[in-house]
């Protein structure tokens, strides 16, 4: 490998990847991922101990941001890649993945409680689904779906009991609150509900394998060659605007933890960080009719 900077070699060691080819944008980019997840992490091993005994919050959130780092990485790998679909698909679920643990940080006991709470209910509630579409099967099947069911509720059961524990380090003798199950919710809750109108929806759309690129493609196709560049490059353009804006929520996301739990050095880098990829973000959206917010 040509000269490559150590916070970059790091990243390509990890990912299996070659960076040599990756836009000085998307490396700067890595760059502030890694060294803001570096300090948020040091930040973290330095909380006092009576810290996280009283605060149990701290550590399981900590551990939110490494699932949601995990995320916001495997986009600017798949973009590295050249898989343009999959690097939106991955952008979407690091935005959500930023989005609720923002949410949860505007309360941290009770909204981490809820999270766990709506995740063993709605297990139950599938199960239960799961249970009548058996119905429908022939008896061998039935008997197969039956036991899958029973499995999978069993295993619940024993979530369920951890989770009702873990609720009462969390809430004490607070007044429980429910999960906004619709991501919309968790959105406005953060005033950025134009953000889930405009650039989440329309990540939805390459998720759910809407007909859009399919219908830009014929449309490219039977126009002239300009007019399939042109889209060929606002295609691109969105792409790397579905990332920038994946490491930008998660920086954010990271932001708003160490400034919770007033890690001051950390905060000031993610800080600064937002700040240096929001213009990459804006700069971006002037040609693909994206729509940045700031929060």
């Amino acid at each position: 490998m040509d000269e490559v900077d150590p916070i970059l070699a790091r990243f390509a060691d990890a990912h299996a990847i070659d960076v040599r080819d990756l836009p000085e944008a998307e490396s700067d980019a890595v760059r502030w991922v890694l060294k803001c997840a570096d300090a948020v992490d040091h930040a973290y091993a330095a909380l006092p101990e009576h810290v996280l005994e009283v605060d149990v919050s701290a550590g399981v959130l900590w551990h939110l941001l490494a699932r949601s780092d995990e995320m916001t990485m495997g986009a600017i790998v798949a973009l590295a890649a050249k898989s343009g679909s999959a690097a939106e698909v991955l952008s979407r679920a690091a935005i959500e993945r930023a989005i609720a643990v923002r949410f949860i940080l505007l309360d941290p006991g009770r909204h981490l409680a809820a999270y766990f709470r709506h995740h063993v209910d709605d297990v139950d509630a599938q199960i239960s689904k799961w249970r009548s579409a058996s119905e429908s099967l022939n008896v061998s099947n039935r008997r197969l779906q039956v036991e899958a069911c029973d499995q999978r509720a069993e295993a619940n059961r024993h979530m369920r009991t951890f989770v009702e524990r873990l609720e009462t380090d969390l809430v004490g003798a607070s007044q429980p609150v429910k999960w906004p199950s619709r991501i919309i919710e968790r959105f406005e809750r953060l005033d950025d509900g134009v953000t889930y109108r405009t650039m989440y929806a329309r990540l939805c759309s390459e998720t759910h394998f809407d007909a859009e690129e399919t219908l830009r493609y014929i449309l490219g196709k039977v126009s002239d060659d300009s007019l399939m560049e042109r889209m060929a490059l606002e295609t691109i353009g969105f792409t790397r605007l579905a990332v920038a804006m994946a490491v930008v929520y998660h920086l954010r996301a990271m932001c708003a933890y160490t400034t919770r739990y007033e890690m001051q050095e950390a905060a000031e880098l993610c800080r600064l960080g937002v700040e240096r990829l929001d213009r990459w973000v804006e700069d971006l959206s002037k040609h693909v009719g994206g729509i940045s917010t700031t929060g």
